[in-house]
C-alpha cells in the first residue's frame, strides 16, 4: 500500500512541476495588447476602447483552468485586493506544490502509525492541510493591503479636495495625489490613470479601484465622485463632503473598539492578573502560616 501511495505522489509532485514549468498560453487579444501598450509608450497616442476590452478577460494559465469559473473569479478578486503579488496560475502551482508537500509529510508521518489505513488518511490530511498556508498568507496581505488603504484614505481626500477646488480637472488632481501620497492606493490610482490613458471609461476605471481595494469608505467616495462628474454637480463639495464623512465614521470606528476594550480585558483579568495578585498577596502569608506550623 506505501509503495503504491508513494508512486501516486511522486506523479502528482511531476505533474504540479510541469504545470509550473509550462508556458501559459497567450491570446491574440492579448498579444494586440501588449503590442498597443508599448506603441503608446512610444508615441504617446491614445488606444481605442475596443482592444482594452477584448483582452480585459486577463491571462489565464494551464494551472488556473483546473478551477472551476466562479472558484477562479473569486480567487482572482483576492488576489486583486492583496495588490496582485501573484497572478491565479502562480497562487494555484503555489498550493497544489503546497498540498504535495503535505501529502508526503502526512504520508511519512502515518506510515510510522501501525494502525491500517492510516496512510490513506495521512495522505488525506497532508494534501487538506497543505492547501491553508497559501489560503492564510493571501489573506494576511490582503488585510494589510486593505489597513494600508485605510488609513491613508482621510489625507488622500483632503489633497484631491484641495486639487479640485483650486481648478485641477479630476485626471491632474488623481496625478498629483499619486505622486504626493506614497502607498498602494497610489498605485491603484496609477493603474486607474494608464486605463484612462489607454481608452477606458473614466467611470469603470474608478469602480474598479473600489473593488480592488476592498474598502467600504473607499468605493463610497469613488461612487459619489463618479456620480458627480457624470452629473455635473461641483466636484470640490462632493469631495470635502465624503472627507468629513470618511473622518466621522473614523472617529466612531474608534469609539466602537474603545468601547469593547472592557470586555476584552476580562479574560487576561480574571485568569492572568487576579491570580498573580493573590500569588503575590497570598503568598508570603502562606509561608509565614507554614513556618509558624512547622
Amino acid at each position: 500500500m506505501l509503495p503504491l501511495l508513494a508512486a501516486v505522489a511522486t506523479g502528482l509532485s511531476v505533474a504540479v512541476l510541469l504545470i509550473a514549468l509550462a508556458r501559459p498560453r497567450t491570446s491574440a487579444a492579448e498579444a494586440r495588447l501588449a503590442g498597443a501598450r508599448r506603441e503608446f509608450a512610444r508615441t504617446g497616442d491614445v488606444l481605442p476602447e475596443r482592444p482594452v476590452a477584448a483582452a480585459g478577460a486577463g491571462e489565464r494559465g494551464r494551472a488556473a483552468m483546473l478551477l472551476p469559473a466562479g472558484m477562479r473569479a473569486r480567487l482572482a478578486r483576492s488576489l486583486a485586493s492583496a495588490g496582485s503579488p501573484l497572478s491565479v496560475d502562480r497562487f494555484v502551482t503555489v498550493t497544489l506544490v503546497s498540498q504535495v508537500v503535505g501529502a508526503f509529510a502526512g504520508l511519512a508521518v502515518s506510515s510510522a502509525a501501525p494502525v491500517a489505513g492510516a496512510a490513506v488518511f495521512g495522505v488525506a490530511g497532508g494534501l487538506v492541510l497543505g492547501a491553508v498556508p497559501p489560503l492564510v498568507w493571501l489573506r494576511g496581505v490582503g488585510r494589510r493591503r486593505r489597513l494600508l488603504v485605510w488609513r491613508s484614505l482621510p489625507d488622500t481626500s483632503d489633497l484631491l479636495t484641495t486639487c479640485v477646488e483650486a481648478g485641477m480637472s479630476i485626471d491632474a488632481a488623481f496625478a498629483r495625489v499619486a505622486e504626493d501620497m506614497p502607498g498602494p492606493l497610489s498605485d491603484e490610482i496609477r493603474t486607474m490613470l494608464r486605463e484612462v490613458a489607454l481608452g477606458r471609461p473614466r467611470h469603470l476605471a474608478l469602480a474598479d479601484i473600489g473593488v480592488r481595494c476592498g474598502v467600504p469608505d473607499l468605493t463610497a467616495m469613488l461612487t459619489a465622485v463618479i456620480q458627480a462628474d457624470e452629473s455635473g454637480t461641483s466636484l470640490g463639495a462632493v469631495l470635502r463632503a465624503q472627507a468629513h464623512h470618511i473622518r466621522i465614521r473614523r472617529k466612531l470606528l474608534a469609539e466602537e473598539k474603545a468601547r469593547k476594550v472592557p470586555a476584552k480585558m476580562t479574560f487576561p483579568i480574571i485568569f492572568l492578573i487576579v491570580p498573580t495578585l493573590f500569588i503575590l498577596i497570598l503568598g508570603p502569608l502562606a509561608i509565614e502560616i507554614m513556618e509558624t506550623f512547622q
